[in-house]
């Protein structure tokens, strides 16, 4: 099981803008102290916490599906921008060709919407490594950490948690991981460094740099000989 952008492709979109966006789209329709609401937060997260504040203070919940659907849209746009440039990471395609050739079913886990990661797989050329793949629209508000998102791909392809493995570049999926008894395979970089993963026992970590070392790692971890 893959993260998409940082793990499979190179990070291209402009995260701090689309969320600003959606901060501003959820301001206009709702109302909420500013400390609910900030960039840090992934999109899925900020409707989460304004979610959790309504009820906290009793007010009245919106029309959530409708919102959602506006904040995908508006998500959406930054996402295509950025699958117009998105290029595979040096060295993934050989790690999808050696896993393939030893049996190991692949799927993407991403906060992407399904269409999109669809989309950039196929102007990368790997979608043929994956059996499944499951955005944001497929999990509404359950993305990782999530361990619901992890799930839905696990029951889809009929795997047992600890005959997985999820490969991510955030701690968040690694923390899916841990929740779900999977294996956990940290891909450090300069925007997540090791310290990033410093909290988590019993993973294995490869560098941005060495994606040489990744499917024997995989195989190791799923025990393929």
């Amino acid at each position: 099981m893959f993260d998409m952008d940082g793990t499979i492709v190179a990070f291209s979109i402009d995260s701090i803008a689309a969320r600003s966006d959606v901060i501003q789209f959820l301001k206009g329709k709702i109302n909420l102290p500013d400390d609910v609401l900030d960039v840090k937060f992934m999109t899925t997260e900020l409707v989460i916490r304004s979610k959790e504040y309504l009820k906290r203070v009793n007010a009245e919940q919106p029309d959530w599906s409708g919102i959602r659907a506006e904040i995908y849209k508006i998500v959406e746009a930054y996402e295509d921008k950025a699958a117009e440039i998105s290029e595979p990471i040096d060295g993934i395609a050989d790690v999808l060709a050696e896993i393939e050739r030893a049996g190991i079913v692949s799927a993407i886990c991403t906060y992407n919407s399904t269409r999109n990661a669809r989309m950039v797989l196929a102007r990368t050329n790997l979608a043929r490594y994956f059996s499944l793949v499951v955005g944001r629209d497929m999990v509404p508000d359950m993305t990782k950490p999530n361990p619901a998102h992890g799930r839905y791909i696990l029951d889809e392809l009929g795997v047992s948690a600890e005959n997985a493995c999820m490969i991510g570049d955030h701690p968040f999926d690694i923390d899916m991981a841990v929740a779900l008894g999977m294996k956990g395979i940290a891909i450090t970089s300069n925007r997540h460094p090791p310290a990033d993963f410093a909290r988590f026992q019993d993973i294995t970590i490869v560098s941005d740099e060495d994606y040489h070392l990744l499917a024997p790692a995989i195989n190791r971890a799923l025990r393929v000989a």
